[in-house]
């Protein structure tokens, strides 16, 4: 029956048009086209609303230093082009320098008394082994750990250099880092951090000296000055 149903031909659905004393007003207006028209005109009118209750509840104190670079152009807030002096600033990248230098040379300090307090950093190496052989051939064939009796991975500690049969009688222990490398370490990095911000500044107050340069990669930030002559 169902299908008996769909055979049956059915009007063609048309819609009303505009009509002929009323065409000079153009299209007739739709359900849909008025539904668009209608949202569109309750939405400004909650921006209008929004916008007057603003108005109304504004403090005449109220402040923020937004306010001392827009001004009103057009009928829209928009934000001044804010122009400094090259000597400010210059002026201030030389106090950025001079903050920069104090962190590195405080991070210098602090790395320097850790190694001060940690075990063997920088110790003086110990007193060499001289070994004497008969003639130049021999030297070239000469084997160190067969010399001492060792394993190579021992060869270059010399204060306690254990023989192959004392390490097959001795059980290796494996102790953690103490925490003063890995702070020494850190302190390492960050170093390096702030001597390449240092390093940065002291570039961009040369761009803005009065020394001719010129541009050889702007990408790696390579440039070349030009040395002037001195009279």
């Amino acid at each position: 029956m169902s299908s008996f149903k769909k055979a049956i031909p059915k009007r063609k659905y048309r819609e009303r048009s505009q009509p002929a004393h009323r065409q000079h007003l153009g299209m007739l207006e739709k359900k849909q086209d008025y539904k668009l028209r209608s949202e569109d005109t309750h939405k400004k009118e909650k921006i209008l609303k929004d916008l007057y209750e603003k108005v109304q509840n504004k403090s005449p104190d109220e402040f923020y230093f937004g306010m001392q670079n827009t001004r009103i152009i057009g009928g829209k807030h928009r934000k001044e082009s804010q122009f400094i002096e090259p000597e400010k600033v210059k002026k201030q990248k030389i106090l950025d320098g001079n903050l920069l230098n104090m962190k590195v040379m405080n991070k210098i300090s602090q790395s320097e008394k850790l190694k001060e307090s940690l075990h063997l950093i920088d110790a003086p190496a110990p007193n060499k082994h001289i070994i004497f052989v008969d003639n130049s051939d021999k030297l070239e064939t000469f084997d160190l750990a067969k010399h001492f009796d060792t394993v190579p991975e021992l060869i270059n500690n010399k204060s306690n250099r254990l023989t192959v049969s004392q390490l097959s009688s001795v059980k290796l222990q494996e102790y953690p880092e103490p925490e003063g490398y890995q702070e020494l370490e850190v302190l390492a990095q960050e170093e390096k951090i702030v001597s390449k911000s240092l390093e940065k500044n002291i570039l961009s107050r040369k761009l803005l000296g009065k020394e001719k340069y010129k541009v050889i990669d702007e990408e790696k930030k390579q440039y070349k000055w030009f040395r002037e002559r001195k009279r």
